[in-house]
């Protein structure tokens, strides 16, 4: 086999996924829908024409579905490597590592985000009609919702800048190095590796506060200095946090990811 990347082998993989997969992905695609009706129904309240309390709660409910539904997908698409036949499977279809794990990008990436946000905002815009549809049958004091969560949804996005977007790619990637890493019960471990992590992390985080933030912070509160100071402390962290995770952490759980697959050998 060439290993010189080949969009067309990138396209077989991506139709040999969709063949084996289809009936798990629209089952999955049905429950998923199913859920967030479900979710939708419980905060309508069918005699006044309310839909949550505002469109915010309706946006954290768009993220926190796509964070914890793509993870699953994350996990799932590197399920082979929990058996060894299923791997040697895997790693005999006649294309590069690179081909495999682009594929693997694109679906989660790629089409999963379009495929969720039209079920999502399809969902969102049925019942928005329907609440609208019973404060103008009845005729109440309540204002129409808005009936396209979509526009609201992006500048909310844009609002967030680098930081929360990023935060999304990073997670999914954590949950594919994790599948790639642990195999059998991957989803769990990586979950319990990721806690201790981030643990370990603000641990070292609140260390730095106590020995040079907060006596800092001290030394200036009985100054004029202590306002601007502070301000602009706090603004160096905020700025340096998402060019972290942007420009470093993205980068390096890709480049990891892709070795880890790479590692992987018949």
């Amino acid at each position: 086999m060439n290993n010189t990347f080949n969009l067309g082998r990138v396209n077989l993989l991506l139709k040999r996924t969709w063949v084996e997969n289809r009936n798990l992905f629209l089952m999955a695609s049905l429950v998923l829908s199913v859920l967030i009706i479900g979710v939708y129904a419980h905060n309508t309240d069918r005699k006044n024409g309310e839909l949550f309390s505002n469109e915010t709660e309706r946006l954290i409910l768009f993220m926190s579905s796509l964070f914890i539904s793509g993870s699953f997908l994350a996990n799932y698409l590197f399920k082979d490597f929990t058996d060894k036949n299923c791997s040697t499977s895997f790693l005999m279809i006649p294309a590069s590592h690179f081909e495999k794990f682009l594929s693997a990008l694109f679906i989660n990436f790629v089409v999963f985000p379009v495929v969720f946000a039209a079920l999502f905002l399809t969902i969102d815009s049925a019942f928005v009609s329907y609440t609208n549809s019973i404060i103008t049958e009845t005729k109440n004091n309540s204002v129409l919702l808005n009936n396209n969560l979509g526009p609201y949804l992006i500048s909310e996005i844009k609002d967030w800048h680098l930081l929360k977007t990023v935060s999304w790619f990073i997670f999914q990637l954590i949950v594919i190095l994790g599948s790639l890493s642990f195999g059998r019960m991957s989803y769990i471990k990586t979950g319990f590796v990721t806690f201790g992590i981030f643990l370990i992390l603000f641990g070292i985080g609140s260390l730095f506060n106590y020995l040079l933030v907060f006596p800092l912070e001290s030394h200036l509160r009985d100054t004029s200095l202590y306002s601007s100071e502070t301000i602009a402390i706090n603004q160096k962290i905020s700025d340096i946090v998402p060019f972290v995770m942007t420009y470093f952490l993205t980068p390096f759980l890709l480049i990891v990811s892709y070795l880890k697959l790479t590692e992987k050998q018949v």
